[in-house]
């Protein structure tokens, strides 16, 4: 008999099934809804945006929820309302999920509606070029981005982003390697799982299917029902940004994010709204897809962050770039002054220069631990950083390197990173050979990442090699 589990995650907030009332809309933290198709199979999504939610201006379509689960028997068609609305009575929301749980499959039927009950700028969650997105939901697809580390039988994942996935890590394998985007009818085209594959989004055709590949049958596809959405793939974690765009009035800056959060004029009265349909693809339509599908060309920058040195679990030697068959992340270079050096190198050829003429700070910058999919840092513990400085009439501050915790701070319901505080190693000055620098910090309660900053603070030149970052044991 085909069965269908719903298990949402427990992170401390809920809807009420009875009444189909939001019991809050206000949340520090993520929670998410696992899908998965067959009784016992894998979970193999997290809607962790089912639900549109608004608070204050700003649209957040997010899943709250307690503890639930349910079986729906073959034949049956469950149905669930949620509804959501902002604090100063802006817009509403409203989700309708129905499971339809067939012969042939489990099919999830979602409709969203976003409802403006007065004239107000609408605060949406990201600004594109002339446009502003509005987005209805996220979801987040397991058996694509590895877990985050395995050391000694232990899987970790970055659990301050995705709460309650440590049971599904440990099962984790590589599931699927490709998406595809029906622009018009019958024509595909599909997208790399590579952190610096960029292209932008792409509108889905009325009907037309947002489908995950892979490699042993079993893919899921979405079929867009409303006409004028599209789907943007997120470079980091790869999950699917469902929006709407919109026209742009301004942008509102925010610490750290390059294109800011636009805002767009919308009337008392307006709706928008959003269908689709979840299912698992026949593996026959999910060859013909994978045959179908054209890939376009990377975007400059995808290029570019593919040709320079990649970040390394442990030693970095600064000796490879990323490539499409593995899943690094890349060290990345300032405006200037910072070059990748494949002559110069401590015990090698390859190292990273740095010059300046002491007007600015050229440096190469990463970030490490559990947020990049990394070995996990933890809170209380203390950790070597360790480098080799080679110098040319360096003066100022000198080269050095630089480490800082990323602990989040909670918006609402965004988590945003703050630097904890910085330490420095020693600052190498004058012309030496290699040197090698260190310091020790502790990371604090609550640490997801590591922001780490190669830097020449003066003017001369500069080349740094052997970056280490351990736990003092």
């Amino acid at each position: 008999m085909n069965k269908l589990e719903i298990l949402p995650v427990r992170r401390g907030w809920s809807i009420r099934f009875d009444d189909s009332e939001v019991s809050s809309i206000e949340s520090n933290s993520f929670n998410l809804l696992d899908v998965r198709f067959k009784k016992g199979g894998d979970k193999l999504i997290q809607l962790n945006q089912l639900v549109a939610t608004v608070q204050s201006n700003q649209v957040y379509p997010y899943f709250w929820s307690d503890n639930y689960s349910v079986w729906v028997e073959q034949g049956d068609e469950p149905s669930w309302n949620f509804r959501g609305a902002n604090r100063d009575g802006t817009a509403e929301t409203s989700t309708q999920l129905v499971v339809k749980c067939r012969d042939e499959g489990v099919k999830y039927c979602v409709t969203q509606k976003i409802t403006i009950l007065k004239d107000h700028d609408l605060l949406t969650t990201r600004a594109d070029g002339d446009m502003v997105a509005l987005e209805f939901t996220d979801p987040y697809f397991m058996h694509i981005v590895g877990p985050a580390y395995e050391m000694e039988g232990n899987i970790y994942w970055p659990g301050i982003y995705y709460p309650g996935m440590e049971t599904y890590v440990r099962d984790w394998k590589k599931r699927w390697d490709m998406f595809a985007f029906e622009t018009a009818p019958g024509r595909f085209y599909g997208w790399k799982h590579h952190h610096y594959y960029y292209c932008e989004g792409a509108e889905i055709t009325e009907g037309g299917l947002f489908a995950v590949l892979g490699y042993e049958g079993g893919d899921i596809a979405y079929r867009v029902l409303t006409p004028g959405y599209n789907v943007g793939i997120c470079w980091w974690g790869y999950d699917a940004h469902f929006y709407k765009k919109l026209p742009l009035k301004e942008v509102k800056s925010r610490p750290g994010e390059e294109n800011g959060w636009g805002t767009t004029p919308v009337k008392a009265g307006e709706e928008f709204d959003f269908s689709y349909e979840l299912s698992e693809l026949p593996e026959a339509e999910s060859k013909e897809i994978r045959a179908r599908s054209e890939f376009r060309e990377n975007s400059e920058i995808g290029l570019r962050n593919m040709d320079r040195p990649r970040i390394e679990r442990h030693l970095n030697r600064f000796d490879k770039k990323t490539e499409f068959d593995d899943q690094y992340f890349c060290w990345r270079p300032g405006p200037k002054g910072a070059f990748w050096d494949k002559s110069v190198g401590y015990d090698d050829a390859y190292s990273l220069r740095l010059e300046s003429d002491g007007s600015f700070i050229p440096a190469y910058t990463t970030r490490l631990g559990q947020e990049m999919f990394m070995e996990p840092v933890y809170g209380g513990k203390k950790y070597r950083t360790t480098a080799y400085i080679k110098t040319e009439n360096v003066s100022g501050a000198g080269a050095r390197v630089s480490v800082c915790f990323g602990v989040p701070v909670w918006k609402g319901m965004h988590g945003i990173l703050q630097p904890f505080e910085y330490a420095y190693t020693e600052g190498i000055t004058g012309t030496s050979d290699w040197i090698k620098v260190e310091v020790i910090t502790t990371a604090p309660e609550d640490v997801i990442s590591v922001h780490v900053a190669l830097e020449l603070n003066g003017s001369g030149k500069a080349w740094i090699d052997n970056f280490l970052f351990e736990e003092v044991k």
